[in-house]
């Protein structure tokens, strides 16, 4: 085996991939969001695991907001269009 650590050969993506991934991501991460509001849960800790639904809920919205803005950065023509529906 040689001593030369693997190095990970570089990676490309154009503009259209990165817009296709970044756009996966964002409807996905908008699903996950949506199944958290449809049956909020409390704060809680069993055998030593603390679930924090709150804070999770803020990371997604702040990872959608961060796809949103870097999904406008790669293309100036994207619009993104979005409903809110509260019961």
């Amino acid at each position: 085996m040689p001593d030369v650590p693997f190095v990970d050969p570089p990676v490309v993506l154009i503009n259209a991939q990165q817009v296709t991934i970044i756009t996966e991501s964002l409807q996905r991460a908008i699903l996950v969001r949506m199944n958290l509001l449809s049956s909020p849960k409390p704060t809680y800790e069993i055998d030593g695991q603390t679930f924090k639904w709150n804070e999770y809920l803020d990371v997604l919205n702040k990872t959608i907001k961060q796809l949103q803005t870097d999904l406008v950065a790669l293309d100036e023509d994207y619009e993104i269009e979005s409903s809110m529906y509260s019961a």
